[in-house]
């Protein structure tokens, strides 16, 4: 279950594995790739959680870091495995 109001449009698009709009989103604001909303989750996380290998693909490449956690201490790897999706891990 989802909370949209808690996303920015940076985890929206890697919550819909949208590769165009995340390329976008980089290039106008590149800081917004780590962007944490309330819960610490940042858009890394969301790809993961939601099994999106192409955006989560494709935030690594351009510099999202694994090690972040969210405020339970999980990072994105964490959440790819809370959430059974093995295509991430």
């Amino acid at each position: 279950d989802h909370s949209y109001a808690l996303y920015s449009p940076i985890h929206l698009a890697a919550l819909k594995n949208n590769i165009e709009l995340l390329d976008l989103l980089l290039r106008k604001f590149p800081e917004s790739i780590e962007i944490k909303n309330k819960k610490k989750i940042t858009p890394l996380m969301v790809a993961a959680m939601e099994g999106n290998l192409e955006a989560f693909e494709f935030l690594l490449k351009k510099g999202a870091r694994l090690e972040n956690e969210n405020e339970e201490k999980l990072n994105s790897l964490g959440f790819a495995a809370v959430y059974n999706r093995m295509n991430i891990i």
